[in-house]
C-alpha cells in the first residue's frame, strides 16, 4: 500500500534522478567536445612528427632542449621562461594563470617543468 507521504517520497528520488541523468549527459557531451578540440589538426600532428625527428636526429645540449619546451609550452598558451621562471628563483603557481615553473622540487629531485593551472 502507498501512503500519499512514499508517493511524494518516490516522486522526489525520480525527479532527482531524472535531473542527475539529465547533468551526466551534459557533462559528458561537454567533456567529448574538449577532447576533440584538444587533438591536433592533421597538419599539427605532422608538424610535431617532423620537429620531433629533426630534434631525435641531433645532440642537444639541455639548454637547447629547454627552448624548445618553453616554445613548444608558449605556443600551447603557457607562461614559461624556464630561465627566469624557476622554483629557486621564487617563481610559484598564480590564481588564473597557465604556468610552467622549472626545477620544481619533488621527493624524487626536481622537476624540469610543472605545469600549473
Amino acid at each position: 500500500m502507498t501512503t500519499p507521504g512514499n508517493a511524494w517520497g518516490f516522486r522526489l528520488v525520480e525527479e532527482e534522478s531524472t535531473t542527475t541523468q539529465t547533468r551526466i549527459a551534459e557533462l559528458e557531451g561537454r567533456l567529448a567536445e574538449a577532447s576533440q578540440a584538444a587533438k591536433p589538426t592533421e597538419s599539427e600532428a605532422e608538424q610535431m612528427i617532423e620537429t620531433g625527428q629533426q630534434v631525435a636526429d641531433e645532440v642537444l645540449s639541455e639548454a637547447d632542449t629547454r627552448e624548445l619546451i618553453d616554445i613548444q609550452l608558449r605556443e600551447a598558451g603557457w607562461i614559461v621562461d624556464s630561465k627566469n621562471l624557476r622554483y629557486s628563483k621564487g617563481s610559484r603557481p598564480q590564481k588564473n594563470k597557465n604556468t610552467a615553473i622549472a626545477e620544481w622540487p619533488t621527493s624524487s629531485g626536481p622537476a624540469d617543468y610543472v605545469l600549473f593551472i
